[in-house]
């Protein structure tokens, strides 16, 4: 190849160049600013996600784990142990091996409760440890009355808790069924943690004052910290017993009381269900400052009833107006029972 052919290809190759620079410098930027607006909006998207993940991880941190009981102190009330119990089976409502722990669901977009029995997780999988869905069971949800087996709802269950003679523990019997040369007829409804006569008498002996008095234990442990709170059940229970309000502890109304609450844990539990679900009502903020009773059913005592009062009564068997007691509360006449152990007991 001679020399000038060499020169001729060099001079296209620059003027070729130099085509390809005019014609991308004349090109229109087409899209510039939306690329540079789909830019932002991609930037703000993934920092949405970023906050909303280090947001979740937070929560999670706080309430997804159980933080373990130091002195008492309690996590969220301890609203998915009861939670856990009420839902697995119809036996587990009793069943205090069973707890939970609360977590945040992202299919659901809503907290809902893990479930363990021993420690040991019951939630989904294929084995026999399988009693709950794996995405656990709802953290609140509305509570039936069984005025079927418990006096309460309607007032007219039939069975009643009898101590027949010669039993350790009090047994749940028809009305009809009850002998009474043998058995002693302790209340209406179904025997169960509060069944027994020490229990019963608490409850007739603080009965012009009880609900002051518990009233007053249940604001110091669940009004904010900010305000003195302390969330503490040891120190709940402590109140409880300097109030005169000394419900037994040891699970003497079961024959085998292994795993089964006490008369204490129902009240308790009780305590704690209506400081979550009652803490939004005036009335109960009002008692933060003021536990006074004035004896009329309304207010915080009505959401009490109305959120806590069907596992309470199923928990404790015996309350005041199962009993037949008069208390410091006022009740439409049917709601009392007419022969428990104290119904025919002059008020002093």
């Amino acid at each position: 190849m001679n020399s000038s052919s060499i020169e001729l290809r060099k001079t296209r190759n620059v003027v070729r160049r130099k085509s390809d620079v005019m014609a991308q410098s004349t090109k229109p930027r087409l899209f510039s600013s939306q690329v540079q607006r789909y830019d932002m909006s991609t930037c703000l998207r993934i920092t949405s996600i970023i906050l909303f993940a280090v947001a979740a991880t937070t929560v999670y941190c706080l309430y997804g784990q159980r933080a373990p009981s130091k002195s008492g102190d309690v996590l969220d009330s301890n609203v998915c142990d009861r939670q856990c119990r009420y839902h697995v089976s119809e036996s587990s409502f009793y069943d205090r091996t069973i707890t939970g722990e609360k977590f945040f669901d992202f299919e659901f977009l809503a907290y809902r409760c893990r479930c363990f029995k021993d420690g040991e997780s019951i939630n989904g999988g294929n084995d026999w440890r399988a009693m709950v869905p794996i995405s656990g069971v709802p953290y609140t949800s509305p509570k039936a009355w069984n005025s079927s087996n418990f006096w309460s709802g309607d007032f007219n269950s039939q069975l009643v808790c009898a101590q027949r003679e010669g039993q350790p523990t009090a047994i749940s019997l028809l009305r009809s069924d009850v002998d009474a040369k043998t058995d002693t007829t302790l209340h209406c409804g179904q025997c169960a943690a509060c069944s027994n006569l020490h229990d019963m008498e608490v409850m007739y002996r603080t009965r012009d004052n009880i609900t002051a008095a518990v009233t007053a234990c249940s604001a110091a442990f669940a009004k904010p910290k900010i305000l003195g709170g302390h969330h503490n059940l040891v120190q709940l229970v402590d109140c409880l017993i300097t109030s005169g309000v000394d419900f037994t502890t040891e699970g003497r109304s079961w024959e085998q009381p292994d795993g089964k609450p006490t008369c204490m844990d129902c009240w308790t539990d009780n305590i704690m269900s209506t400081s979550t679900q009652c803490k939004l009502e005036p009335d109960c903020i009002k008692k933060f400052f003021d536990s006074s009773n004035d004896g009329n059913f309304s207010g915080c005592l009505k959401c009490d009833e109305k959120h806590s009062g069907p596992e309470f009564i199923r928990c404790a068997g015996a309350n005041r107006r199962s009993t037949g007691i008069q208390s410091d509360i006022t009740r439409q006449s049917n709601e009392i029972c007419e022969i428990g152990y104290y119904s025919n007991r002059t008020r002093k």
